[in-house]
């Protein structure tokens, strides 16, 4: 049961990071018109958008890390 449930937050994850860098940085991110704020902000604000989604691919890779290593689980032992 818990390889089951970490190998669909996994999947899920992918599919967010997929979804949320692919798509949804340049049609729901990139399109909206920024000429009201400064150009620091602009920069800063798609730093946070690009590193969301690395958070979310390490979590999908570290999700399915876990599920075929259960032995990497917490304290080192089997979950």
């Amino acid at each position: 049961m818990q390889f089951t449930l970490l190998m669909v937050a996994a999947a899920i994850a992918l599919v967010g990071a997929i979804f949320h860098g692919y798509v949804g940085a340049p049609d729901l991110y990139e399109k909206h018109p920024r000429e009201s704020v400064s150009p620091l902000t602009q920069s800063l604000s798609l730093v946070s958008w690009h590193m969301f989604t690395v958070f979310l691919l390490v979590s999908a890779i570290t999700f399915l890390v876990v599920a075929l290593a259960a032995s990497l689980g917490v304290n080192g032992r089997a979950v």
